[in-house]
């Protein structure tokens, strides 16, 4: 792609993503808060999305956000969640019981909420540690 692509593209998406809300992070006490984020996160996911060819990558931002959605599931794995951000020795190949039950009301594998929610962990131990170390 050259430099003249890319510069619209990057035009075209400041357009469509809160950046200053993206960069700022959340309050990982504040369920809201880290709600609100995390929307924000698949919201840009699924800017990034529209630019692929491919179905899988729009349905699983669409299914992430049907948890973010789903006060219920949310509350599952929001609590997950600040475990993961603030206990560096968690480990372990299984789902907490009340993110079984959200990843069965949304028909979703818990295991895979848990790899996601592993994932945004990381994101924002990530982004803290960066932003700590300016």
């Amino acid at each position: 792609m050259d430099f003249f692509k890319w510069l619209r593209l990057l035009i075209g998406l400041a357009g469509k993503i809160d950046l200053a809300r993206l960069l700022k992070l959340p309050d990982i006490q504040d369920s809201g808060d880290t709600q609100a984020w995390t929307a924000c996160v698949l919201d840009a996911g699924g800017v990034l999305t529209e630019l692929t060819p491919t179905d899988v990558d729009d349905e699983a931002v669409a299914a992430l956000k049907a948890i973010v959605e789903d006060d219920e599931a949310w509350a599952a794995v929001f609590g997950f969640l600040q475990v993961l951000v603030t206990d560096d020795n968690i480990v372990g190949g299984e789902a907490p019981p009340l993110v079984q039950a959200a990843g069965e009301k949304l028909d979703i594998s818990p295991l895979l909420i848990v790899t996601i929610v592993k994932a945004i962990a990381e994101l924002i131990k990530w982004l803290r540690d960066r932003k700590a170390d300016k």
